[in-house]
């Protein structure tokens, strides 16, 4: 997929509460929001339009933040898996609990939502 023939999505996005990423059928990401951003610790120079999925997972992993959830087998199939509709909570080495989400396109892509549940856990 061509990153640079990608239109670029609505400036809107950047305004709603979930974080949200995007990722082509081949694994890249192609979209993200500020509030992904926020939610992950990650300052927006570290993402890049067209960059691997694995080389953010890898760093999240590192950081930590995987950690949890890469010990029990079903929730490692939850993160590494985005084939499918998939809905589960993540918690983050700083404590944050995030509700996922992630809905498949018709071309292949995933959309996956992040929202911020720490207040009700």
């Amino acid at each position: 997929m061509d990153m640079d023939t990608l239109p670029e999505p609505p400036e809107l996005l950047q305004y709603i509460s979930q974080g949200l990423l995007v990722v082509t059928p081949d694994r890249n990401i192609i979209f993200w929001n500020d509030r992904f951003c926020d939610l992950f610790e990650l300052p927006d120079s570290h993402l890049q339009r067209g960059m691997a999925l694995q080389r953010l997972t890898d760093f999240l992993t590192a950081r930590g933040d995987l950690a949890l959830a890469k010990a029990d087998p079903e929730m490692r199939a939850n993160v590494e898996t985005f084939q499918h509709h998939q809905s589960f909570e993540l918690q983050l080495a700083n404590g944050r609990v995030l509700d996922i989400r992630r809905e498949p396109t018709p071309s292949g892509s995933i959309i996956t939502t992040y929202t911020d549940v720490t207040e009700s856990k």
